[in-house]
């Protein structure tokens, strides 16, 4: 059902993002329900049904209008403690380039690099100028008084690149560092990241560190999600395809500054998810699974004992709720826009 709607959906003023979702968020077994990201001015109910005919039946969904603004990716104003030098790095503070800031995903490591083992994730528009080329990295970004060449931790290694006319999956870049001792496997307020998700669910209680907004808490709302996200006058709006919502449980998640953070799982505080856009009001989170960005730059979370992290899978709800695999389509897409620098 969300695929026959979905282009006819967001072909309506006022809507921005069609995915699926719980009748009611906190209670997955309550069932499931195409969930529409629009903006008060929207014409359509808060609720109701849709109809497609699908192998001669008529087939009828539940739908919800969430309220929300524009979704914006963002770069580059709250929790100051995080927009602060510290060396060696770790993931929730300030990061970017000679134009962008944002914050330090998580620290990853490829055991199979001769001199390097650990390496910086964060998204490909915080850590690269316009999608392409090789950039240093600062820390902290340039917004937080970043400057070359006292501030530079490294240069920008695989990305994703971001494509115009093409839809988008992933947001993602590395940063080889100086050396090892640049870096530090170990995540703000936390420590260290046991390992991360294949998927996670409609449900699921995620908090994470961004380098305006500090730590906060979120939930997610939906899954599967196809929006249109704003990169500003460089990149413009790009279609972005399997994308997750995670939503506030109490004040902004996703203001600028805070894109490339990394979602953690609550209850084991397993990575989940990568942050890199927000509607206008900071109360929604726009992330893809992070075990998917893991796979195609070949990484896992670097543990600070040194060695890779564990992998898991969601035990929570259906199919239906959970992320879904990459199509071969999606993988095919991200391949392709693969670009590695030694």
């Amino acid at each position: 059902m969300k695929k026959a709607w979905e282009n006819r959906l967001l072909g309506q003023a006022g809507i921005f993002g069609v995915g699926i979702g719980a009748l009611d968020s906190r209670r997955i077994a309550s069932g499931s329900a195409i969930m529409i990201y629009a903006d008060r001015n929207a014409t359509m109910p808060a609720t109701g049904n849709l109809e497609t005919r699908y192998r001669g039946r008529l087939i009828v969904v539940p739908f919800r209008k969430i309220q929300s603004g524009r979704f914006i990716a963002r770069q580059e104003r709250f929790s100051e403690r995080f927009q602060r030098r510290i060396r060696p790095v770790i993931a929730g503070y300030s990061v970017g380039n000679e134009q962008s800031t944002g914050t330090v995903g998580v620290i990853v490591t490829n055991s199979t690099s001769p001199s390097v083992n650990l390496f910086l994730l964060s998204n490909n528009h915080v850590l690269l100028k316009d999608n392409t080329g090789r950039n240093v990295t600062l820390q902290p970004g340039r917004v937080d008084g970043g400057r070359a060449p006292n501030d530079v931790i490294g240069v920008t290694g695989k990305f994703i690149r971001l494509e115009r006319n093409n839809f988008n999956v992933l947001d993602v870049c590395l940063t080889n560092p100086i050396s090892d001792r640049t870096l530090a496997p170990l995540y703000a307020t936390v420590g260290g990241v046991p390992g991360h998700m294949r998927n996670f669910s409609i449900g699921e209680l995620f908090y994470k560190v961004g380098r305006t907004t500090g730590r906060t808490e979120g939930f997610v709302e939906a899954v599967d999600v196809t929006l249109e996200v704003s990169f500003g006058e460089a990149l413009g709006n790009l279609t972005f395809v399997n994308q997750s919502i995670i939503r506030s449980q109490n004040g902004a998640v996703s203001l600028q500054g805070d894109s490339g953070s990394v979602w953690l799982r609550q209850e084991d505080n397993f990575a989940t998810a990568v942050n890199f856009a927000g509607d206008e009001s900071g109360l929604f989170s726009v992330s893809f699974n992070i075990h998917w960005a893991l796979q195609v730059l070949n990484q896992t979370i670097a543990q600070p004992g040194g060695g890779s992290g564990q992998v898991k899978n969601t035990a929570v709800g259906s199919r239906y709720t959970r992320t879904r695999p990459l199509t071969i389509a999606e993988r095919e897409q991200i391949r392709d826009a693969l670009v590695t620098f030694s």
